[in-house]
C-alpha cells in the first residue's frame, strides 16, 4: 500500500497543461492537489511510524497563514526611565502690551515740596456781618437774698446806635444767640462772702473770700450757651453785698464768638 501512495503522489506532481480559458479551474485544482498531497503524506508518515522508525517522509507544504488574532491585554507598567536632556530655553518674540491693571495702593507720604509762587490777589469779597451780644451793669442799693440772682439794675456802658447791650431781667442774662460767652463780676462786701455763677439751676463755678472788714472779690468764667440759657450771679447764706458811693458791685458779660 505504501507503493500505491507513492504512485499517486507522483501522478499528482506531474505538470498539467492548462488552457488560458481554464486558468481559474487550474488554480483550484492545484490547491486541491496540494491538500491531497499533504493528506497522503500524513498517512504515509503514520504508516511508517507504525512499521519502521528508520523511514521518514518528505516535509509537507507550508500552510496558508492564519488570520491575525485579537489584541492582547496591556502589559505591566515599566520602570521609570532616565531623565532626558535639558532642553534649550529660547526667548520668544515680544508680545503685545496687556490691559492696564487696577490702581495700586497709595504710597508713603513724601517730603514737603518747595513753596510755590505767590498767587494773584483774589476778588474783593462781600461785606461780612458780625454778631454783638453784651451787657455790663452795676447794683443799686438794696439787700441781696441768698440763692437768688443779685439784681444789677443800672447799665453804665455807652453804646452806639444799633449796638445796644442786652438788658438783664431781674439780674438774669438770657442768651439770644448760640455761642461762647465770657462773664466776670466785681462785688464789694463786708467780712466774707460766697458767690456762685449759675446757668439756670446748675452751679457752674463758686467763689468765696473773707476779710476782717470790707473786701472786693471778683471771678470770671467762659461758658458755651444755647439760645434761651439763663445766667445769673447768686450769693449763699451769711453775705452782705455792699452797693454805695465808692463801693460798687458790677456784673459784665459778652459774646466771644457764635457757633452754628
Amino acid at each position: 500500500s505504501m507503493q500505491n501512495n507513492q504512485n499517486v503522489f507522483d501522478n499528482l506532481s506531474k505538470p498539467t497543461t492548462c488552457n488560458i480559458f481554464f486558468h481559474k479551474m487550474c488554480v483550484f485544482l492545484r490547491r486541491v492537489k496540494m491538500v491531497l498531497t499533504a493528506i497522503l503524506l500524513s498517512g504515509v508518515r503514520l504508516a511508517d511510524t507504525d512499521t519502521c522508525d528508520g523511514y521518514r517522509g518528505y516535509p509537507g507544504v507550508p500552510g496558508i497563514p492564519g488570520a491575525h488574532g485579537s489584541p492582547g491585554k496591556d502589559g505591566l507598567k515599566g520602570e521609570k526611565g532616565d531623565p532626558g536632556e535639558n532642553g534649550l530655553v529660547k526667548k520668544g518674540q515680544k508680545g503685545e502690551p496687556g490691559l492696564q491693571g487696577p490702581p495700586g495702593r497709595p504710597g508713603l507720604k513724601g517730603d514737603p515740596g518747595d513753596q510755590g509762587l505767590q498767587g494773584e490777589q483774589g476778588l474783593k469779597g462781600e461785606k461780612g456781618t458780625y454778631t454783638v451780644s453784651f451787657f455790663s451793669y452795676k447794683k443799686r442799693d438794696g439787700a441781696s437774698r441768698a440763692h437768688q440772682p443779685i439784681r444789677f439794675d443800672d447799665s453804665y456802658v455807652s453804646v452806639q446806635s444799633g449796638k445796644e447791650g442786652v438788658a438783664l431781667e431781674n439780674g438774669v442774662f438770657i442768651s439770644t444767640k448760640k455761642g461762647f460767652y465770657y462773664f466776670t463780676y466785681h462785688v464789694t462786701s463786708q467780712v466774707g462772702i460766697c458767690l456762685n455763677i449759675k446757668n439756670g439751676e446748675t452751679t457752674i463755678v463758686g467763689f468765696c473770700d473773707t476779710s476782717q472788714r470790707f473786701l472786693v472779690t471778683s471771678g470770671s468764667v467762659v461758658l458755651e450757651l444755647d439760645v434761651n440759657d439763663r445766667v445769673s450771679l447768686q450769693p449763699t447764706e451769711n453775705n452782705k453785698v455792699e452797693s454805695r458811693e465808692g463801693a460798687d458791685s458790677t456784673f459784665t458779660g459778652f459774646l466771644l464768638f457764635p457757633t452754628s
